[in-house]
C-alpha cells in the first residue's frame, strides 16, 4: 500500500463570486477561523459561478470549498490478488469499498476506512491488480 497527499487544494477562506461586474457582483464567502487558532495560514480560494444570482447558493459553494478544503486530498494504491474475494471483475471504478488497516500500521489509523475505487491496473495473466482508490467524501 502506498499513500499520496496532495496539499494543492487546502482552504480555509473560499469566496464564490457570481453573476454580475463591480459594485452589482454577487459574492458568497465561507471561513473556517478555528484552523488558524491551530496555526494554519490564511489559505484561500476564489471560485468562479458566474451563472449564479442567488446569494445562499453562493455562500454554499464557498461552505463546500472550505469543507473539502479542511484536509489534505489523499490516494491510497493497493495491490490486491486478482482471485481474492471480491474477485476481479467483481468491483469496477467509482464503486464504493471498504478497506481494513491494521492496528499496527506506521502512518495510518487503524480501523475501517471507506474509499472509492479511481482506476484498477495490472497485466494479463498476472496475480496481482492494483487499485486507486480516493476517500468517501464524508469520511475526508
Amino acid at each position: 500500500m502506498s499513500v499520496t497527499s496532495d496539499f494543492s487544494r487546502r482552504t480555509n477562506y473560499a469566496f464564490a463570486v457570481g453573476e454580475g461586474h463591480e459594485q452589482a457582483l454577487r459574492l458568497g464567502s465561507h471561513q473556517d477561523p478555528d484552523q488558524w487558532d491551530r496555526g494554519y495560514p490564511l489559505m484561500h480560494a476564489t471560485l468562479p459561478h458566474t451563472s449564479v444570482i442567488e446569494q445562499p447558493t453562493l455562500t454554499s459553494h464557498a461552505r463546500a470549498a472550505v469543507a473539502q478544503g479542511a484536509a489534505p486530498w489523499s490516494t491510497w494504491k493497493i495491490r490486491v490478488g486478482r482471485d481474492e474475494t471480491p474477485r476481479l471483475g467483481e468491483y469496477s471504478p467509482g464503486d464504493l469499498a471498504t478497506i481494513h488497516v491494521g492496528s499496527d500500521h506506521v502512518w495510518l489509523p487503524g480501523g475501517a476506512h471507506q474509499v472509492r475505487i479511481a482506476s484498477i491496473s495490472g497485466s494479463h495473466g498476472e496475480a496481482f491488480v492494483d487499485l486507486e482508490t480516493i476517500p468517501a467524501m464524508d469520511s475526508r
